[in-house]
């Protein structure tokens, strides 16, 4: 064979070195991971925004007193949680029983199958009423399964 125009071998281009994810850096190599967490509030934001942050300082000595400020969240928010889990157990204002009245006399709730009742019994919550803001304005509204004249 003669190769009097041999072809150059191809150009490979120089490695270029990765850079290292956030992620995979050493805790507290950042110096923002290293920023104390002051209170309760702190070590929430810092569940919610920066785990990392958290973890380092529950490695660091002292960290007692983020485990307590974090138990003492935990403790509120299981307060509220309970506080509250009965009000979805919603019932219809007189003004609005009376504008239905008006609206469609004879009405009432629709039934609900024996599951339903019993699982709404257990988790506290009207089946055939909600509350919420459906307009978009700001004010509460009421949706009501009824019946009415045999129509749901």
């Amino acid at each position: 064979m003669d190769n009097t125009n041999p072809t150059p071998p191809p150009q490979i281009p120089p490695q270029i070195p990765r850079p290292t994810p956030p992620s995979a850096a050493p805790l507290g190599e950042n110096p923002e991971e290293r920023a104390p967490i002051q209170n309760a509030f702190a070590a929430v934001e810092a569940i919610l925004r920066q785990p990392r942050r958290l973890i380092f300082q529950l490695r660091q000595p002292g960290a007692g007193k983020i485990i307590a400020s974090m138990l003492f969240a935990s403790v509120v928010c299981a307060l509220v949680v309970c506080s509250t889990a009965g009000a979805t157990n919603f019932s219809l204002p007189a003004s609005c029983q009376s504008s239905l009245n008006r609206a469609f006399p004879g009405w009432h709730y629709a039934p609900v199958s024996e599951e339903v009742r019993q699982f709404s019994q257990e988790q506290h919550f009207n089946p055939v009423v909600a509350m919420g803001d459906y307009d978009g304005d700001g004010r509460r509204n009421w949706a009501v399964l009824l019946e009415h004249e045999g129509v749901r």
